[in-house]
């Protein structure tokens, strides 16, 4: 595993493009339903919900997706040391 501030960074660049094709997700499946990202609380609770649902039993690509089960090879609890988003706050 890469050390150093440029090992943190690439995995730092690795953690935020996961968490940006999950919003894109999150974000397409409430446009097809017509809810706005912003709207109140318990509208997108509801849609939460419905979205776990669509996640777990939808289209067989939608399930097997790497958003759906973390198949970037991460663990799920990072430890310290590791290289991400936890460390990468810490050095500064």
């Amino acid at each position: 595993m890469a050390t150093g501030v440029a090992g943190q960074r690439g995995a730092v660049t690795e953690v935020v493009a996961d968490v940006c094709a999950g919003a894109q997700g999150w974000a397409e499946f409430l446009d097809a339903r017509r809810l706005p990202v912003f709207a109140d609380r318990q509208r997108l609770r509801d849609a939460l919900s419905m979205y776990a649902g669509y996640r777990l039993s939808g289209p067989l690509e939608v399930r097997l997706s790497p958003a759906s089960w973390k198949l970037g090879g991460r663990p799920s609890k990072p430890e310290r040391g590791n290289g991400l988003v936890s460390d990468a706050i810490a050095v500064r």
